[in-house]
């Protein structure tokens, strides 16, 4: 089965570990050797 870019950056979105952890795929890179994410803060962290 062949990804493409687009539905792996949706699938790894909403993989339930990284979304729980608040860590959101904003691009895959062409040769799939690479992706730039966003970690946004922890909901629980106080500071």
């Amino acid at each position: 089965m062949k990804v493409s870019e687009n539905i792996l950056k949706w699938g790894m979105r909403l993989y339930p570990p990284l979304l729980l952890q608040r860590i959101w795929v904003q691009k895959i890179h062409k040769d799939f050797k690479g992706a730039d994410i966003k970690i946004n803060r922890s909901l629980y962290q106080s500071e």
